[in-house]
């Protein structure tokens, strides 16, 4: 008897504490992704369930191999599902296993499953410019973006350094006609160095180019 009512005050205090710690803990059970469960790379629409949340903001982040990789979602009303209507961060894809942590604005977090993120459509575009040994000026204005073999209608132009961080955006979504140009001029945090470009078109097709260097 005096077993059971201990175990009963263990079950008791842990739940206390789980509800109303200022530090917060581990309480939020991320029900979706789940282990199995495969998202495709720039796939938009994508959505996360959960349960054990208190406060009425929740955010999200995107692990990967167990790390921080990338923010996935900003605060947002803690109703125990959100939808990313953005497309998937484009370094979201290759070799790797994903997670969902969820934090709420009582501090309590969770950390989901991995899942899988695959590489969806082809990885066909050509990108003809700037690829290799062509060079763009620091802050200059004759960058611009060459590409082949993609049936979109629609494209955008990613950047990253070399050793392949994520810089970002470069051209936003933007008719496929094989040429596009950067915003004029160049962003001053594309310092002198060595990067290179990729192109994703509206039907998930994607192409990355050689290395080229700004100087």
């Amino acid at each position: 008897m005096r077993a059971c009512m201990l175990f009963t005050a263990v079950l008791l205090l842990l739940f206390i504490s789980c509800n109303s710690s200022p530090a917060g803990l581990s309480c939020i059970e991320v029900v979706y992704p789940a282990t199995g469960d495969v998202w495709d790379y720039m796939q938009g629409n994508t959505h996360v369930e959960w349960t054990g949340a208190e406060g009425t903001l929740v955010r999200m982040y995107l692990y990967k191999d167990g790390e921080y990789f990338v923010d996935y979602l900003g605060w947002t009303a803690n109703s125990g599902c959100a939808v990313r209507t953005d497309y998937l961060h484009p370094a979201c894809h290759g070799s790797g296993f994903y997670q969902i942590r969820i934090e709420d604005s009582n501090g309590n977090y969770g950390l989901g499953d991995f899942f899988t993120i695959m590489c969806g459509g082809l990885g066909d575009i050509q990108i003809t410019y700037p690829s290799g040994s062509p060079a763009w000026t620091y802050l200059g204005s004759e960058a611009y973006v060459t590409w082949t073999n993609s049936g979109g209608e629609m494209v955008r132009v990613d950047v990253y350094r070399s050793d392949g961080t994520y810089l970002g955006i470069l051209i936003d979504w933007t008719e496929n006609d094989g040429y596009a140009e950067p915003p004029y001029p160049l962003d001053h945090t594309l310092l002198p160095g060595g990067y290179y470009i990729e192109v994703i078109d509206d039907l998930g097709r994607w192409g990355i180019g050689g290395d080229f260097i700004i100087q």
